[in-house]
């Protein structure tokens, strides 16, 4: 029934009559007590999740009150790699459509779905520890899982539903997704995921540097900046594996390189360079530069 009701949907990708729309509405309500009821399922889960993609089209903003009820026991119940895919792709969905108005329905489950990621990586189907010297194939599926965890927060960002880092629910796991992110950027080998990593940074930057959000969050965060991700970065970049001509390695530069002139456009200056310009051997270059293109070149 819930197939059935998302394939009902694909009539109206968006605004269906009123008289559908009140219907569907309704169903919702119906097909959440049956993921609450049925959360070990996971054809439930499933089939959940795909309802839930084609609901976000058809209701738009409808939609958005329902989801805490829905997101709640998907993760919850999340143990396999299709479920954190499915979970991923709900909240990215919900960021791309909404902007910033994703935020109360997200809310909630942003930190509870990062720790359970990390939980299914950190151990096997037995629920028993995995050893540092895994199989080839489990440690591409580690990765693939965590790929998810990136995902969803650089969703988060770049589609300015940033407020939820800061939320009452989750500004005290704030640094511990900063330090995440940059484990990201800087230590996996995938220089996609890198990327993906570096643009939460350098979205972050961007809306940060004019104190967009509470001063104590900004203060964290570009402490973080400039202890954690320049460093490792160029530590990164300066490496003899790092290869500027390979396509994706060039976009990981290119990022950096974007962060490092918002941080010098940006009002924190005198921040930038106390802590950043004071540390290069010679400065003139990029204190000269006058877009990212010439950050590139220095």
């Amino acid at each position: 029934s819930l197939l059935a009701i998302a394939q009902l949907s694909k009539g109206w990708q968006k605004n269906p009559p009123g008289e559908l729309q009140r219907v569907l509405t309704a169903a919702m309500a119906v097909c959440r007590n049956v993921i609450v009821a049925l959360p070990m399922s996971p054809l439930v889960r499933n089939s959940t999740s795909v309802l839930l993609q084609r609901m976000i089209l058809s209701l738009g903003h409808l939609v958005l009150e329902f989801l805490p009820g829905f997101l709640a026991p998907l993760i919850s119940h999340c143990t396999l790699e299709e479920d954190v895919l499915d979970c991923s792709q709900l909240m990215n969905q919900t960021c791309i459509k909404f902007k910033d108005g994703a935020c109360p329905a997200i809310d909630s489950s942003v930190v509870v779905f990062l720790r359970k990621v990390l939980a299914i990586q950190l151990h096997d189907a037995d629920g028993t520890s995995t050893s540092d010297s895994l199989p080839p194939h489990l440690l591409t599926e580690q990765l693939s899982i965590r790929k998810q965890a990136f995902s969803t927060l650089h969703h988060i960002v770049t589609n300015k539903a940033t407020a939820v880092l800061y939320s009452d629910a989750n500004i005290g796991s704030l640094n511990d997704v900063l330090k995440l992110m940059v484990d990201g950027a800087v230590t996996v080998p995938d220089p996609v995921m890198s990327k993906t990593c570096s643009q939460f940074f350098v979205a972050l930057i961007d809306q940060w540097s004019n104190e967009a959000a509470p001063r104590h969050v900004c203060d964290t965060f570009f402490d973080l900046v400039y202890t954690e991700f320049l460093p490792g970065m160029m530590q990164r970049i300066l490496d003899n594996s790092f290869n500027l001509k390979d396509a994706n390695q060039n976009r990981v530069f290119k990022e950096v390189c974007r962060g490092i002139w918002l941080l010098k456009q940006s009002n924190r200056q005198s921040e930038f360079h106390a802590r950043f310009l004071s540390g290069l051997g010679s400065t003139n270059a990029v204190q000269n530069a006058s877009s990212s293109k010439d950050i590139e070149a220095c």
